[in-house]
This record gives C-alpha cells, sequence and structure tokens, in this order.
C-alpha cells in the first residue's frame, strides 16, 4: 500500500488509469487545471503535424509565449498548472499527481528557476 496523503491526477483517461492503479482503491482526485496542452499533434498530415512541433519549440527557444491551438497562451497554461501543484502541495504533506510531459517538464523549470526551453539538469 502507498503512503500518500492524496493523489491526484489529470483528466486525461491515460493519467487517470495509471492514478487508479496506484491508489490501490483510495480515491483520486480529477483536476483539471493539470491537464496536457494541446498542440493537435495529431491532427492533420505529417508534414502539418511536424511544423506545429517546429513551430511551437521555435518559439519557447526564442522565449516568446506562443498560442497553442485551443487559444491558450502557453505561459498561462504552465502558470495554471503550477497554481495547481503549489495548491495541492500545500493541502497535503505527501501527495501524488499524475499528468503530463508538457506541464511536468514547465513545473520543473518553474521549480529550478530555468528558462522553458532549456535543459533541464537531470
Amino acid at each position: 500500500m502507498n503512503s500518500f496523503d492524496a493523489i491526484y491526477a489529470s483528466p486525461a483517461k491515460r493519467a487517470h488509469e495509471t492514478a487508479r492503479i496506484v491508489a490501490h482503491g483510495r480515491p483520486v482526485n480529477v483536476d483539471a487545471r493539470l491537464k496536457e496542452l494541446s498542440l493537435r499533434v495529431g491532427e492533420g498530415t505529417y508534414e502539418d503535424v511536424q511544423a506545429r512541433i517546429r513551430e511551437f519549440a521555435r518559439a519557447l527557444r526564442a522565449a516568446e509565449d506562443p498560442v497553442l491551438p485551443d487559444g491558450e497562451r502557453y505561459q498561462s497554461h504552465k502558470r495554471r498548472f503550477v497554481d495547481a501543484v503549489e495548491e495541492i502541495a500545500a493541502t497535503h504533506e505527501n501527495t501524488l499527481i499524475v499528468a503530463h510531459g508538457f506541464p511536468n517538464r514547465g513545473c520543473l523549470a518553474h521549480a529550478l528557476e530555468t528558462p522553458d526551453a532549456a535543459p533541464l539538469p537531470l
């Protein structure tokens, strides 16, 4: 059995299912603020997908604040995610949060005070 005070997950099916497995029957709190950012990568031709990824990466490297396909700015998405993590951490002593690559990376960059596109010192 795990020793987490609380378990939180993004509303995405894969995150919620992973959290349920680890929870061993304990409740999983779903928090929409933990959702993955959408680049709509899977939509369109291969060339369309690659172009979107390249443009997003270029904008981050240039320290711009790219607008995501759903209309949200990257920095707003990151701030919402970081705020959620900080709020959850302040509420519970030992918490598991199951989320996604981009938001997790943004939160780690925030905690380490590094630029979003910088290599993380892991």
